[in-house]
Formats: C-alpha cells, sequence, structure tokens
C-alpha cells in the first residue's frame, strides 16, 4: 500500500468520525546511556510530557522538564477550532495551548528517533539514515 492512499484512508476515516488530522506527534529520543529522550538534542524540546499526559506544550516558553518534541500526525474535532478566527492561518500552538487549558490534548509517546530536514545538520543526518538503510539491502 503506498503512503499516500494511507494518508488518504486516514482523512477519510478521521472525516467520517468528525476528526481532523493535523501533523503533531510527541517523541523521545536516546540519551548516551540509552535512556529515552530528547532533551533538545534531535529538535528544541517544546513539549512536559508526564504520566502519560501532556502538561506543557509551547514552542517559545521552555521550562525544565521538557524532553519530548512534537511531530507526526495529530486527530482533532471540530470542536478544536471553536473562537479560532475563521480567516488567516492560525499555529496549531494556539490551538494546542487551548485544548490543554481545557485539558482535552492526549499525546502518544513514540518511541523511535525522528529525522527533520528544516536545517543543513538535520537533512544531513537525514541522509545518512537513509544511506544507512539503503546499505543494509
Amino acid at each position: 500500500c503506498q503512503p499516500e492512499s494511507e494518508l488518504v484512508r486516514g482523512m477519510e476515516l478521521a472525516a467520517k468520525n468528525g476528526l481532523i488530522l493535523v501533523d503533531t506527534k510527541y517523541e523521545l529520543g536516546y540519551d548516551s546511556d540509552g535512556n529515552l529522550t530528547n532533551d533538545g538534542r534531535f529538535d528544541s524540546s517544546n513539549v512536559l510530557f508526564a504520566d502519560g499526559r501532556i502538561r506543557m506544550y509551547d514552542k517559545i516558553r521552555r521550562v525544565p522538564g521538557m524532553r519530548h518534541i512534537d511531530y507526526g500526525l495529530g486527530a482533532l474535532s471540530r470542536s478544536a477550532f471553536d473562537g479560532v478566527p475563521e480567516e488567516g492561518p492560525v499555529d496549531l500552538l494556539v490551538i494546542y495551548q487551548n485544548l490543554l487549558a481545557r485539558d482535552e490534548l492526549a499525546g502518544l509517546e513514540v518511541f523511535e528517533r525522528f529525522y527533520e530536514i528544516g536545517s543543513p545538520a538535520g537533512l544531513a543526518d537525514t541522509r545518512r539514515y537513509f544511506e544507512e538503510k539503503e546499505s543494509q539491502k
């Protein structure tokens, strides 16, 4: 199955259930001792995740204890956008912080490293990852 068809299938399934898919997950990496952590290693940590729940999400105001980072896919109900202006773009940060304030934001820990391509260093890491995968075939 092609990734594009899986995305379309996911979007259709979400729509049938009154959900809207957006681009976010919460992830950890591994430290040098093999402990699971992002801790700003792969990108700036912006999520405080404790006891299986998101306690704080902020891309600007970082606090000690933020060891996770957002990436991937999220699903939101239409009500998540209540009070958001209809015209113009809105950062998901605003929506997520509103949901968090209402105790309606959930997260899923993912135990695999993410790869970003928004910086030269991130792009180089991603290229190395794919080159290593290709050489293992």
